[in-house]
């Protein structure tokens, strides 16, 4: 950032949108430059997304995809003994490091109410809606689907609702 010559990307030019587009590529070719964007693996997305697992867990879970392999391979009881049996440990260890992360994550963030929730919904994987609906309201053969006029008819209902069911009373 010190080696570039920043007079000339403010001097000559005296529109400030044009100042800040050109200021902007600059600042962009030298972030390029230095700090690149790394694209993950599916892989790598997929550790990330699971912080408890430690580089000992992701070897142990490398080991129990070869036993898994060597069992397919060989149709043998004892690889297939093997296996169900590294497997089944693994899975214990990998449940007792969640919940140590949880329980560290927790304490860690006490006091913090939007940490909390946030860890909460990544314990219950609560998943953000996909998009709106649209909905369309359907009245006497006619389709609505503006949001406002389904609104207006939902009120126009519930407002002289009451006046004519009490019409209806002898």
């Amino acid at each position: 950032m010190q080696s570039v010559d920043w007079h000339v990307v403010f001097d000559s030019i005296e529109n400030p949108s044009d100042l800040f587009k050109s200021f902007y590529i600059k600042l962009s070719s030298v972030i390029d430059v230095h700090i690149p964007l790394k694209q993950l693996s599916r892989k790598e997305i997929r550790l990330k997304s699971k912080p408890w697992i430690s580089k000992g867990l992701n070897k142990s879970i490398q080991i129990k995809n070869k036993l898994y392999k060597k069992y397919i391979k060989s149709k043998s009881s004892f690889y297939h003994a093997k296996f169900k049996l590294y497997r089944n440990k693994l899975n214990h260890l990998l449940k007792i490091s969640k919940k140590q992360y949880y329980n560290n994550y927790f304490l860690d963030c006490a006091g913090d109410g939007k940490m909390i929730w946030k860890g909460i919904k990544q314990i219950v994987h609560c998943k953000p809606p996909i998009s709106q609906r649209s909905i369309t309201l359907v009245e006497n053969e006619n389709e609505i689907s503006d949001p406002k006029e389904i609104a207006n008819k939902f009120n126009d209902y519930f407002a002289n609702i009451g006046k004519s069911i009490a019409s209806g009373i002898p």
